[in-house]
């Protein structure tokens, strides 16, 4: 792999397993970014994760907001870029901005 991608959401769960991914991938040699899904869900949370990655130097690739437009979405099998173009859809967007930046 030439980049891990750890999608976590802003709980101790989350947290933990952030943890686990990033020693994983770092064992390997293996640049690691974080995103967080649900963001604004805890902003306490999220704002530990951040400062963790930081601390860890695991850069942020991006945040997810909450949006039931993806429930929607998979119901009428669609993305949720092609569903909607709301707020949400210029998250995905801008963490696939930030992904292929960091490949290079």
């Amino acid at each position: 792999a030439d980049l891990v991608l750890i999608v976590t959401e802003p709980t101790l769960s989350g947290m933990h397993d952030l943890e686990r991914v990033a020693d994983l991938a770092s064992g390997f040699n293996i640049p690691s970014l974080v995103c967080i899904n649900k963001f604004d869900l805890n902003p306490d949370m999220t704002a530990s994760i951040e400062d963790y990655a930081a601390k860890r130097g695991v850069k942020l690739a991006g945040r997810i907001r909450y949006d039931e437009a993806f429930t929607k979405a998979q119901i009428m099998k669609a993305t949720v870029l092609e569903y909607t173009g709301a707020a949400v859809s210029e998250d995905v967007r801008a963490l696939w901005k930030n992904i292929t930046y960091a490949l290079g």
